[in-house]
């Protein structure tokens, strides 16, 4: 049949590319800052646990717990935005903040 370029692998995008590339990149930048902002608290209150009770068990322990905890909100933004992507390609009109916004309403109370 059709012989394959490896620059068909991205024809599906190349109306759209630079905003679905835009609203993913900034979608992971939000999930990352608020990432990094977790793995702070959480090496703060390991530290201060462990300042307070001078066991390491109970630091240890007390960082697990909070990076599970952790995950749930970062898991919950990470899917608010994960439709901006296909809003993009499906309206070519719509800007890149309007589809993560839209995306951020399509999922809220449907994540789970």
């Amino acid at each position: 049949g059709h012989e394959s370029r490896y620059t068909d692998v991205f024809s599906g995008f190349t109306k759209t590319g630079v905003k679905a590339f835009l609203s993913e990149f900034l979608s992971g930048i939000m999930v990352g800052a608020v990432t990094c902002a977790a793995v702070l608290v959480i090496l703060s209150v390991s530290f201060i646990v462990f300042a307070l009770v001078d066991d390491i068990f109970v630091a240890v322990v007390a960082g697990i717990v909070l990076t599970i905890l952790a995950l749930i909100p970062i898991y919950m933004l990470y899917y608010s935005f994960i439709f901006s992507i296909y809003i993009i390609h499906d309206d070519n009109n719509s800007g890149i903040a309007e589809a993560m916004f839209k995306s951020y309403r399509m999922m809220k109370g449907n994540k789970w």
